[in-house]
């Protein structure tokens, strides 16, 4: 597309419908429409680059050169990856080459499950993925050329189109002239010309291999029988999860949710987002992470499939809809951002292969009841909790008073806490001193984490502020002991990777203290310090820029209950797992109720700082916002004591989901204290919270 523009055409984009209602007329009105809009000054330019390099040859005529400036090339697809649409792409084809168009049909996904008779649909072009036929190898796919339309890929060529000067696509070259003939004086030798460098050839040779496996399954027409039974059955269960209240659980998207049976319309494609009760949507990143929860895990395609048009008419979402997402939100291709004012930004896609069984298709539909589908009347939006909460508890008077019961520091990020009685205080910020200042990154200056380097947990960091030293241990390794003066500083400051953010972070320390590191960990990286006190990071937990302080994810303090956990290890012990305690979530502040002396008080109010707005040390003249929880990941299932994995996420899941997360925590930010006080400001255990809704 981009490349077109730049040579002077003209690009126009309208969906499957609109074009396959189009006739002859149709087409020659609206070819006769964009020839004369007004271009932009690129296509001018463009277009009279390339009329002068025309008029340069003798060999184009007037006669020639209109020609030239009426040829055009009508692209679409046979099978829509984000809904499973097929079009009439006989009747298509047919309509534009009555019209003098070229046609190009990209049958990658219709190919990949059904057969596909280019002589009958006949058009010039056609675009094939052995990928997606046969998974594998990648890489590998083909432009299919009708023998009677090669010749318009070379018209000018020389002039128009940048050669590949390398190997296999050049028939001669001179290394002290300008002098070079490109491969190829016969339609066939010019298709040879396009290879650039050598082909995959290892990756074609494998190639037979596949197309055995597709005959030992009874053919194309077998599979694609088998397919689309898949995707019925899939999209008829769908349609009848229903909620307590009688609202559809699930919106299915193309031409499945148009029609209830089997036609030649439908590939084997399901786009669909689950519903609320309420009727909002819960959006496709959280489907997808609660899926890789499921037992055995379900691994999901969301987003919009690389296929923005169909995605963005699917979801009704304008043009500027779609720039605004962008430009307000940051909302790019890839990413988790899900929803946007209420509106999702992509789907969830279920696409059935060769390969695919019924035992496939329920797994999905199970996992979609028993974790979105409210049986009960009562009605959950997106910010409440579960509906089903096995904590559900009463709400808690309008001020609690909480005692620090254990403090927390981390000092290098993933790395195993100190705990120290009694700790100084990072003000405005309100953090720990040294707590995550400092990272282990790798070559790509990524952050290393705890539940992709499981060994972490096992490094001990201890800082001595009176020495200015930090003493790092680790099973089998001498003390490792760290200056924290900046006479180890070395080097500039370099961009470091956390959770996908960026910060300033600089090489702390010598070989010595990397060769420590690396050995251990067995992965080469390097020891950084976070450069600044501040800086600016979106905030996936609220959707707004705060300031972070060291590398933590979000703000400077992580609180945890002791309510809180307790009520974890009921239903963790339900499921047969075993009990965690609270170093297993990293907070800096663990609280406990004041009078909570027994388990069985525990009950009373679990997750007690749900409701808190405020907290302050009052004794201290220092206040607290509450801004917001804590969004968990797969890294609490991590022992930090010993690396193993456990299933803590799934159990928080079953009744801590809020706002597209499963929330456990809350964070801390200070907003009041004395600034007229020269006096250092200590947290230690036993100090009281007032807790304020």
């Amino acid at each position: 597309r981009q490349l077109a523009i730049r040579q002077g055409a003209i690009f126009y984009s309208c969906d499957m419908e609109q074009l396959e209602q189009m006739t002859a007329q149709d087409l020659k009105a609206l070819e006769e429409k964009l020839l004369a809009e007004p271009r932009n000054n690129e296509t001018q330019h463009a277009m009279a680059a390339t009329r002068s390099e025309c008029s340069r040859d003798s060999s184009i005529n007037d006669e020639n050169d209109q020609q030239m400036k009426r040829r055009h090339l009508l692209v679409f697809p046979s099978e829509c990856n984000f809904g499973g649409d097929r079009p009439d792409a006989k009747s298509i084809i047919a309509v534009a080459q009555e019209c003098g168009w070229y046609t190009m049909l990209d049958i990658a996904k219709a190919a990949s499950t059904g057969p596909v008779n280019l002589r009958e649909l006949n058009p010039d072009f056609a675009a094939l993925s052995f990928y997606k036929l046969f998974g594998d190898p990648t890489g590998i796919g083909a432009l299919l050329v009708k023998r009677s339309s090669i010749s318009v890929l070379f018209e000018n060529d020389e002039r128009r189109i940048p050669q590949y000067q390398g190997g296999g696509s050049v028939s001669i070259m001179v290394p002290n002239q300008d002098y070079t003939v490109p491969k190829g004086d016969s339609p066939a030798g010019q298709l040879e010309s396009l290879t650039s460098g050598s082909i995959h050839f290892r990756g074609i040779c494998n190639l037979s291999r596949g197309f055995d496996t597709l005959e030992r399954l009874g053919g194309m027409f077998k599979i694609h029988k088998h397919t689309i039974c898949l995707a019925w059955e899939l999209t008829s269960r769908l349609r009848q999860l229903r909620h307590g209240n009688g609202k559809a659980a699930v919106q299915i998207y193309g031409a499945w949710g148009k029609s209830t049976c089997m036609t030649d319309n439908n590939g084997p494609t399901v786009a669909f987002n689950v519903i609320r009760n309420d009727g909002s949507v819960v959006g496709y990143n959280e489907v997808s992470k609660l899926a890789s929860l499921h037992r055995p895990p379900i691994q999901f395609r969301t987003g919009c499939f690389c296929n923005p048009g169909a995605c963005q008419g699917a979801l009704g979402l304008t043009g500027q809809q779609v720039i605004e997402n962008f430009e307000k939100n940051g909302h790019v291709c890839g990413d988790h951002i899900d929803v946007v004012n209420g509106l999702p930004t992509g789907a969830v896609r279920v696409s059935f292969g060769k390969d695919s069984i019924w035992e496939d298709l329920d797994a999905v539909v199970t996992f979609v009841e028993r974790t979105f589908v409210n049986h009960h009347n009562e009605t959950c939006s997106e910010s409440d909790f579960t509906c089903e909460n096995p904590t559900k508890v009463p709400r808690s008077p309008s001020t609690t008073q909480v005692h620090i019961s254990e403090v927390y520091l981390f000092p290098i990020k993933s790395c195993a806490a100190q705990r120290p009685r009694k700790w100084l205080l990072e003000l405005p910020s309100g953090k720990l001193k040294y707590d995550r200042e400092f990272a282990l990154v790798d070559t790509s200056g990524t952050a290393l984490r705890l539940q992709t380097c499981p060994k972490l947990g096992l490094i001990s960091p201890v800082v001595d502020p009176e020495s200015q030293k930090m003493t790092v241990s680790a099973p089998g390794c001498k003390d490792l002991v760290v200056n924290l003066s900046e006479s180890l500083y070395h080097g500039g400051d370099n961009v470091v990777q956390v959770c996908g953010n960026k910060c300033g972070g600089r090489l702390w320390g010598d070989a010595e203290v990397s060769e420590w590191f690396s050995s251990f960990l067995g992965i080469q990286c390097w020891l950084a310090r976070y450069s600044s006190s501040t800086a600016e990071i979106n905030s996936p937990s609220n959707s707004k820029r705060v300031l972070r302080s060291g590398f933590s994810n979000e703000q400077p303090i992580l609180l945890v209950s002791e309510n809180a956990v307790a009520a974890l290890n009921n239903v963790l012990v339900d499921q047969q797992q075993r009990p965690v305690d609270s170093k297993r979530f990293r907070p800096n502040l663990v609280v406990k109720a004041v009078g909570d002396e027994n388990d069985s008080q525990h009950h009373q109010y679990r997750h007690i700082e749900d409701d808190w707005k405020t907290l302050s040390l009052a004794n201290k003249d220092l206040s607290f916002k509450v801004e917001g929880g804590c969004p968990r990941c797969t890294m609490v299932d991590y022992d930090p004591a010993t690396g193993q994995k456990g299933k803590t996420l799934r159990a928080l899941a079953k009744y801590r989901r809020k706002n597209g997360s499963i929330v456990f925590g809350i964070f801390l930010q200070a907003i009041k204290y004395r600034k007229d006080n020269h006096e250092d400001i200590w947290i230690e255990e036993g100090d009281i919270l007032d807790c304020n809704l």
